[in-house]
C-alpha cells in the first residue's frame, strides 16, 4: 500500500491475487489471504479481488461503514463502525 493509497502487487498470479482491479483508489488497508487479497477505502467499502472458490472475495451485498478488514487462508472478515 503506497503512501498515496494505490495498491502494487507482485509474484505468482495463479488465481489473479495480484491483478489489481482497474481504477482502485483511496485505499487506506489491505490484508492478504492464501489466494486473495482486500483494500479498504477511505470511504468504508471493500474491494476483493483473486480465488473465489468458498466466497472469500464475495463482498456482502450492502456491506458498507468497514474499519477493519482481514484475511485468512479461505475466508475474509471486516469489522463494521457504528450504522
Amino acid at each position: 500500500l503506497k503512501e498515496d493509497g494505490n495498491v502494487v502487487a507482485w509474484g505468482q498470479n495463479l488465481d489473479g491475487q495480484i491483478t489489481i482491479p482497474s481504477g482502485l483508489t483511496n485505499v487506506q488497508a489491505i490484508a492478504a489471504g492464501n489466494y486473495h487479497n482486500l483494500a479498504l477505502k477511505e470511504d468504508g467499502s471493500v474491494v476483493a479481488w483473486g480465488r473465489n472458490n468458498h466466497g472469500q472475495s464475495t463482498i456482502p451485498v450492502g456491506l458498507s461503514n468497514v474499519k477493519a478488514i482481514a484475511a485468512g487462508h479461505d475466508h475474509s472478515r471486516g469489522s463494521l463502525g457504528q450504522q
